[in-house]
């Protein structure tokens, strides 16, 4: 149902944005994800999950973005970054332009929590300046547990069963492994933005190499039986990229009937 920017030409774009408004932007990052997953592995995910839901909601789907706020991983060879504020302003400047064709509502496929406050910011300006309403998706936070398994694992079950899905021969299962949370204390449990603490949070935040020595790790507690790695087969992910393509379509549905309108 929807079409891909990129594809069209500038006739058929002007009939794209007087049929919908809604526009979705894959987004990514180009870091370290362990031994067993390539350094594309978020911008992989995401871009496999913007065109699943393009291919069934009335949308228009960008070119993925590659890269993304990753400073905290640049002691791994080959991750790439940009600021923060370059970031913001790249984004603006794709939004402003959409809006200048005629988008007002804008969906961020986010596959990189290190983005998520720069696109959070970028949301409320587009809010603010342009009344134009945003939504941001990060796949493990609309299913925070798939077959048990928690998904929000950097290097972990649900993303190694995503990349599966989409690129099979990335994944080298031989060397799929975690590093467990590290305790840095008697009593500090270490996370990349968060120290635990007798059960309680305490937000920080940190390189990666401080936490993990092989880039891949839990981050997050799991009173589960956790599954072999291997267990995550291109299977599992298109499984579990169907479920996410299901609820993201339903969200979509129920979004284009928000309106809150005009700002000012």
């Amino acid at each position: 149902m929807g079409v891909f920017l990129s594809e069209l030409t500038w006739q058929e774009a002007k009939e794209a944005f007087q049929r919908t408004q809604t526009v979705l932007i894959p987004v990514g990052s180009t870091e370290q994800h362990g031994p067993h997953l390539p350094l594309g592995a978020d911008w992989i995910e995401a871009d496999a999950i913007a065109k699943a839901v393009t291919e069934r909601a009335d949308v228009i789907t960008t070119h993925v973005v590659p890269v993304g706020i990753s400073e905290h991983h640049m002691d791994f060879p080959g991750t790439l970054t940009i600021t923060r504020e370059h970031f913001r302003n790249f984004m603006m400047d794709i939004c402003e332009s959409l809006i200048r064709w005629g988008a007002g509502r804008f969906i961020f496929i986010n596959g990189h929590g290190g983005n998520v406050d720069a696109l959070s910011e970028i949301a409320l300006t587009l809010r603010t300046k342009y009344g134009a309403l945003s939504a941001i998706l990060q796949w493990y936070e609309l299913i925070p547990l798939f077959n048990g398994q928690p998904t929000m694992q950097h290097g972990g079950y649900g993303e190694i069963a995503l990349v599966a899905a989409a690129k099979p021969s990335l994944v080298k299962y031989d060397k799929a492994q975690l590093d467990p949370q590290k305790l840095v204390t008697e009593n500090i449990i270490a996370d990349l933005d968060h120290f635990t603490f007798k059960g309680g949070v305490i937000r920080t935040f940190l390189r990666t190499k401080d936490v993990s020595l092989i880039g891949s790790m839990k981050e997050q507690p799991a009173d589960v039986e956790e599954a072999d790695l291997k267990s995550a087969t291109p299977e599992v992910g298109h499984k579990l990229l169907k479920s996410l393509v299901d609820l993201i379509v339903e969200f979509l549905k129920e979004f284009n009937r928000v309106d809150f309108g005009p700002t000012g």
